[in-house]
């Protein structure tokens, strides 16, 4: 468990030992004789010990296996931070500006905060999800009546499938939205960067440009299998007779998480995205 008494703003060092188990006296490894000798006058008493060393001791010490520092956080909880956001906006643009355009719209959510969000929380590690996750709730007009059956809901029954990895951003993307900041700051602990930087972030919802992708792959792969054969599946009927329409004026939420490594969910809150341009 984390300590409950750390200090904000703080940098700590967390330092994992190996101590002995079990090490006995520092001379168990020796055995001691001793002879007394006769004098002439018996009020004296004259002695010789020998001392034998009888096994070879390894003295076992603490062992350092691992160490790092990190850094607590100006806040004391992730709801804190997230009610200190300055600035909150929204704006909006159109994909047009990658190699493959897709010209749907697309939603942004910009924001001022005072300490910006780490790496370990917007992307993780190879073996740690990140911190930070961001999720489309499904239940609005464009997905459930529309996106959905019309690219997903019958995926794979007729043997078209998509290339990309479906479980990273779910077969419909709804975890197509990113966090990143937008003041590129080192994130690295020195003597100079003790504390996490201010600056600006932003969310992109990115949802309408990958069902959108999703949608023409499967479309071509539909009209390279079946065209012109004599029967056609339910899937491909969809997909080739269909349109993929963009996103209308209206509010788009998400819910946004914040969870510890193993999956402990320790806040999660619901936020929109505005469509208000055209």
């Amino acid at each position: 468990d984390i300590p409950a008494n750390l200090v904000n703003s703080k940098i700590y060092e967390l330092i994992i030992l190996k101590k002995p188990v079990g090490s006995g006296s520092i001379d168990d490894n020796l055995s001691r004789n001793q002879v007394n000798l006769t004098t002439k006058d018996p009020e004296d008493s004259l002695s010789i010990a020998t001392t034998d060393i009888t096994a070879t001791r390894i003295e076992e010490t603490e062992t350092v296996l691992h160490s790092f520092s990190f850094r607590s956080s100006k806040y004391s909880t992730f709801s804190e931070k997230l009610t200190n956001i300055k600035g909150w906006r929204d704006t909006y643009s159109v994909d047009d500006f990658e190699d493959i355009k897709t010209y749907m719209s697309l939603l942004f959510v910009r924001g001022d905060l005072e300490e910006l969000f780490d790496n370990y929380e917007m992307n993780g590690t190879e073996s740690i999800e990140p911190l930070i996750s961001l999720e489309a709730i499904t239940n609005v007009n464009w997905i459930s009546s529309h996106a959905y059956p019309l690219v997903y809901e019958l995926y794979g029954t007729g043997g078209l499938t998509l290339n990309r990895n479906v479980s990273s951003l779910g077969l419909f993307p709804s975890k197509a939205i990113f966090l990143e900041n937008m003041d590129l700051k080192s994130l690295v602990l020195s003597e100079s960067n003790s504390v996490l930087p201010d600056g600006k972030f932003r969310l992109r919802y990115y949802i309408p440009a990958y069902v959108n992708y999703d949608f023409y792959e499967l479309r071509d792969k539909a009209a390279s299998m079946y065209v012109g054969t004599a029967s056609m599946p339910e899937q491909a009927v969809r997909l080739l007779a269909g349109t993929l329409k963009d996103i209308p004026l209206g509010d788009y939420p998400f819910r946004i998480s914040y969870k510890l490594p193993g999956n402990k969910v320790t806040f999660s809150k619901d936020f929109f995205f505005k469509n208000y341009s055209k």
